[in-house]
């Protein structure tokens, strides 16, 4: 005996795909809504595409290394349109709109590199192509919001995510080309890593001196995050850089990771600092998208000490406070 005819399997059908579509995934936290600001997390705000004095619509989690943005279509009832159709029309729409904001994202993403390679860059159609590769393992996230107007239309709000993990080692390949050149022509000294004191030598009242990490605390210098920071001294002479690295650790974890205070940086980035992180106090911020921390003669010489043993920063082990 038929327990269900075949349109009310349809029917059934067509609930469920509706309810999995309008349901949040566990995993898709809605970190980028400012009331639900993760804490923390280091997540950049901004008002981009179409959208510019009207509020922010795209979401930059430099801790988590995602991007979302908000997408926004409208639809209105010309030609007897069905609600159903014109809130099909307007989430294609809205869609199409947070694809834009996305590609606007990736650049801004590309021009936090501050050097004559960010130029480079982005004259060339390197990051165009780069950029749609990310944005096509872009997905849609949260639940989407749809608001009627009195008129009949439809406006569909819809947020979308993507991973900065894929597009930042492209911008690495990219940077440390151009990058390697750039030092051929204009050498830039690089920090002697050699000969140095012992870190208790250097500091006798630090009592363990086997560290896994390096926490470099920028609060209160109005740094910002970037894909290339770099740590550098007063009389600029490089500590820190993506030339430094090892490059299996750099295309897996990225140069550094972020976080807004020490506290969290310590617990959210533990798998990358360790248990037992250095934590270093920048003078000041310099470079031009303020993303290089500068460091006094003693510091610079502390990370070079406290290095020599774990090798942190060949493997990425640092990550940047910033506020």
């Amino acid at each position: 005996m038929k327990i269900f005819s075949r349109s009310g399997a349809l029917v059934i059908l067509i609930v469920a795909l509706a309810i999995a579509y309008s349901t949040p995934n566990a995993q898709d936290e809605v970190w980028w809504d400012a009331e639900k600001d993760p804490s923390g997390e280091l997540v950049e705000r901004r008002s981009i595409g179409d959208n510019h004095g009207t509020g922010d619509n795209a979401y930059f989690n430099w801790t988590r290394g995602e991007i979302v943005v908000q997408g926004v279509g409208v639809a209105t009832p010309d030609g007897g349109k069905y609600p159903v159709q014109m809130e099909v029309e307007a989430k294609r729409a809205a869609k199409l709109d947070a694809m834009r904001n996305l590609h606007e994202a990736t650049g801004i993403v590309a021009m936090t590199y501050s050097s004559t390679a960010n130029k480079q860059m982005l004259e060339s159609d390197y990051i165009q192509v780069q950029g749609k590769g990310a944005i096509s393992g872009a997905r849609e996230v949260g639940k989407p919001v749809i608001e009627k107007d009195e008129k009949g239309g439809i406006k569909v709000y819809i947020w979308m995510k993507m991973s900065l993990s894929g597009f930042t080692v492209s911008l690495y390949d990219k940077i440390n080309e151009i990058e390697t050149k750039e030092r051929e022509v204009t050498p830039i000294q690089s920090y002697d890593m050699e000969k140095i004191r012992p870190v208790k030598e250097i500091n006798p009242s630090i009592k363990d001196d086997t560290y896994t990490g390096l926490i470099v605390d920028c609060t209160g210098l109005k740094g910002r995050p970037s894909v290339s920071p770099r740590i550098i001294t007063e009389d600029q002479k490089e500590v820190y850089g993506s030339l430094k690295v090892n490059r299996l650790w750099l295309l897996n974890h990225g140069l550094a990771g972020y976080a807004s205070d020490v506290t969290s940086a310590k617990n959210l980035q533990k798998d990358r600092i360790g248990d037992n992180p250095l934590v270093i106090k920048p003078v000041m911020v310099s470079g031009l998208s303020s993303d290089w921390a500068v460091v006094g003669d003693k510091d610079a010489e502390l990370i070079a000490s406290a290095n020599k043993e774990e090798k942190f920063l060949d493997k990425c082990r640092v990550v940047f406070v910033l506020d």
